[in-house]
């Protein structure tokens, strides 16, 4: 009984550190950050107490659980929150039986992190869901009008989310209202699937039903803080805007994102004007919140819309009416990232010392590096696919850089990053984990080189190799 007290404590405790960071770092929440630092203090005292005791019941090598694989794979900060806290109560429980001089402690632990749970999952959701948002670039907006079926027409949407669509908008005008929610019902489950933001067009009350992402607002629909006082702070609210002072309102009614458009004449829009590139532009130089071109975009003019300053793009029929939705959402996805086929492209002149492709270290190989010290800004598991050296005065666009690679692993030196709203100076004795999706770019304007370690996600990069390319540890 002492082995599994041991192990439930020091498994509650790590829980809680995980907790900790999240409640401290990301929600900035000292209520939260102090429960969970004196419920970690109360399993430490509980921990030191038996001190001697516990760690001689511990036989970590003989442990058969290091050989069974943990199934889950978790990949974003909601999924990292669910299993930590999940872990914490579960941890209570078994302590409460395992340990009954000290059952009603542990039970009053646990309630405990039943309320947090609540208080820090909706703060989460207000702050992620506007995080995520950001990272997004390819915007559906569906249509079923051409479909001859409603298999047809989810088989299409289901084709997209494979492509690469990240924001899909369930938008059907001529719909009774029973209709939409059948099939938003099933939308979601698809959104789910792909990990892609489902929203709701217009009806604010369906949205509510679907417990959609969120919903969008025409000009002539509910206001944003009427919408918001019915979804609630953890909403998506877009706004449809088509001048100047229409996107200048939507950011002050506290819109998530704003629609810019229609850029170009289109049968789903029948009798309205044409904003012009020129709205595009002026959006993309005085408009902070993500803003998607839409309205007659298609593969052959998308490129025109870019060029104007336009970062995400909505599309409707040319990607759901389209063959093979899958391949038009690549498509827009290599235009709207403006890839090359090269996973990673330079502004400046190709850098002299050619890039290195490795293969994945041994586990428990030592690295060594003539380097005194690391710079980590983003990593997680993955490949090692290959190493890109960086001259000293030269620039890398994250633009170009392969989508599909989740992260990247900076080494050595110091890193001037551009993100999506400042740019920082990353010096050796300091990091940051974020997604390469929010980086716009990254300079070396120092003398020393500067080396980069692309992983690809998907692959297996244990953490323990992580740790011995970085000369920090904690964030894992």
């Amino acid at each position: 009984m002492k082995r599994i007290i041991d192990a439930n404590l020091n498994r509650g405790t790590e829980a809680l550190r995980v907790l900790e960071e999240i409640s401290r770092f990301l929600l900035d929440d000292k209520d939260s950050s102090q429960t969970l630092k004196l419920i970690r203090h109360e399993l430490n005292a509980l921990q030191e107490h038996d001190y001697d005791t516990l760690l001689s019941a511990r036989d970590s090598e003989n442990d058969i659980g290091k050989t069974i694989k943990n199934p889950d794979s978790r990949t974003d900060i909601e999924n990292i929150f669910k299993a930590n806290i999940k872990r914490l109560q579960q941890v209570l429980r078994v302590l409460a039986e395992y340990a009954p001089e000290h059952a009603s402690s542990f039970e009053n632990l646990r309630y405990q992190s039943y309320t947090l749970e609540k208080i820090m999952w909706d703060k989460l959701k207000e702050k992620y869901n506007k995080l995520i948002l950001g990272n997004k670039k390819l915007y559906l907006v569906t249509n079923s009008d051409k479909f001859d079926s409603d298999d047809a027409f989810l088989d299409a949407v289901a084709s997209a989310l494979k492509g690469g669509v990240d924001i899909l908008q369930l938008r059907e005008k001529n719909m009774p209202a029973n209709k939409i929610v059948e099939l938003g019902k099933k939308i979601k489950l698809l959104c789910a699937e792909y990990n892609a933001i489902f929203i709701v067009n217009d009806r604010v009350d369906i949205a509510a039903i679907l417990e959609a992402d969120g919903v969008h607002l025409g000009q002539d629909d509910m206001d944003v803080a009427s919408a918001r006082k019915i979804l609630g702070n953890n909403a998506i609210i877009g706004v449809s805007t088509h001048a100047p002072e229409q996107a200048q309102k939507a950011v002050q009614d506290g819109a998530d994102y704003i629609g810019m458009g229609p850029v170009f004449t289109t049968p789903t829009k029948p009798g309205r004007k044409s904003v012009g590139l020129e709205y595009v532009e002026w959006v993309s130089q005085n408009i902070d919140i993500p803003a998607f071109a839409i309205g007659g975009i298609d593969l052959t003019n998308v490129s025109e819309v870019i060029q104007h300053g336009a970062k995400r793009i909505a599309i409707v029929r040319a990607i759901i009416n389209a063959q093979s939705p899958e391949n038009a959402a690549k498509e827009f996805l290599q235009k709207i990232e403006n890839k090359s086929g090269a996973p990673l492209t330079t502004d400046a002149a190709p850098a002299t010392t050619p890039e290195e492709v490795v293969a994945a270290p041994e586990l428990n190989k030592p690295v060594v590096r003539p380097w005194g010290h690391y710079t980590v800004i983003a990593y997680g598991k993955g490949f090692l696919t290959k190493i890109i050296h960086v001259n000293p005065g030269q620039k890398l666009s994250v633009q170009s850089h392969n989508h599909r690679s989740e992260h990247w692993v900076v080494l050595t030196g110091m890193a001037k990053v551009s993100l999506e709203s400042k740019e920082m100076i990353l010096s050796p004795e300091h990091s940051i984990d974020i997604p390469v999706k929010a980086i716009h770019s990254l300079e070396n304007p120092y003398d020393e080189d500067l080396e980069i370690i692309e992983v690809q996600k998907g692959d297996l990069l244990s953490e323990d190799d992580i740790i011995r390319y970085a000369d920090i540890y904690g964030r894992v």
